[in-house]
């Protein structure tokens, strides 16, 4: 039944985010996609995760930059003090911050946006699971990544209209 439910979230995300594709396309913003130095993931975990998330992020129309591509003692620094910092050395606009953990069928999932011009925290959410699986941890990344992003967008498109 789990996995059922999985797909029916996923195909969700697919038909909202081809409505909201449109929206995003304000040139080239990058997307920093920054998993917490707390994260506990397999390694499996941590690429259906970053696959998932990013595909998300490319259907709003934004460039993935892999929190990887930072170095050694960015990615231990001490957030959000350090936001500037990432902000420069990565070129993006938008950064979402994942912290997650799983451990014998159940996960903890946190997200963020901000806006790294702004420094501004854009939006949290947070997602609690006692029975599931790593994949609804990955499908409830992405259906979380979504809303946020979404939201941005919009936030972000209703600004420039009141310009």
């Amino acid at each position: 039944m789990r996995v059922g439910l999985f797909h029916i979230a996923c195909l969700l995300v697919f038909v909202v985010a081809g409505r909201f594709s449109a929206l995003a396309a304000d040139g080239d913003k990058r997307l920093l996609l920054f998993e917490s130095p707390a994260n506990r993931l397999s390694k499996s975990a941590k690429d259906h995760l970053r696959t998932a998330i990013g595909e998300v992020a490319t259907r709003q129309g934004l460039k993935v930059i892999p929190s990887q591509s930072l170095s050694a003692k960015l990615l231990r620094c001490d957030w959000p003090g350090c936001l500037s910092q990432i902000a420069a050395a990565s070129g993006a606009t938008l950064i979402l911050r994942v912290e997650a953990t799983y451990a014998k069928e159940s996960f903890k999932l946190g997200i963020e946006l901000w806006n790294s011009d702004e420094g501004k925290l854009l939006g949290r959410e947070d997602r609690a699971c006692p029975i599931c699986d790593e994949q609804d941890l990955w499908g409830s990344a992405a259906l979380l990544s979504q809303s946020l992003l979404e939201r941005a967008v919009h936030e972000s498109k209703a600004a420039q209209r009141g310009r």
